[in-house]
């Protein structure tokens, strides 16, 4: 079974490479959201997981690889048609919560597959103030008022985030720990 799922793997790895990547004319080569076998593509990104912007959290590609970095650039841009530009929120939405409704997801896949540290802080400084007060993350939020969110108790995004914390804690402890604080490797369920 591992032998055919992964020569399956390949052959789906294979086929988007061949079919998936998509000229655009702003952002060169970037890979298509969907594509339906005729020579026809959709160029977006959706929040939910997985997306475009997670290709490296999920370990189908680098993070710094040519095509993927246009592919994010697309996705956190104008030209994405869930990408959502408040006064003060920017950030992927998804159809599934309707216009003008940016996923916490979206800024923590953000953060972890970012290796810029101004944004990364900017990002965080967004995650914090969406949750409305409340302690939490929340499914969405709109974006220009945080306090008009969807699904107050979203585990999926509670979790991400505390998954992006504990990343950030361990690849880039200055930008999120105070004074002296070291970061306690957690226990290893492997030993």
């Amino acid at each position: 079974i591992a032998k055919k799922a992964k020569n399956l793997s390949q052959i789906i790895r294979d086929s988007i490479y061949s079919n998936a990547i998509i000229p655009h004319k702003h952002f060169e080569n970037i890979f298509a959201y969907e594509i339906d076998g005729y020579g026809s593509s959709n160029l977006m990104d959706d929040a939910n997981l997985p997306s475009l912007l997670s290709l490296p959290y999920f370990g189908f590609i680098d993070n710094d690889d040519k095509i993927y970095l246009k592919t994010r650039d697309f996705v956190l841009s104008d030209w994405n048609k869930f990408w959502f530009n408040g006064e003060k929120f920017q950030g992927v939405g998804s159809p599934h919560t309707g216009l003008g409704y940016i996923w916490p997801m979206s800024l923590c896949m953000k953060i972890l597959t970012s290796t810029n540290d101004q944004e990364i802080l900017e990002t965080l400084e967004l995650l914090k103030e969406s949750s409305a007060d409340t302690g939490l993350t929340h499914e969405s939020f709109y974006y220009n008022d945080p306090n008009n969110y969807t699904r107050s108790w979203f585990a999926w995004a509670n979790s991400l985030f505390g998954e992006t914390i504990l990343h950030l804690a361990k690849e880039k402890p200055d930008l999120i720990m105070i004074d002296d604080f070291k970061f306690i490797k957690l226990l290893d369920a492997s030993k």
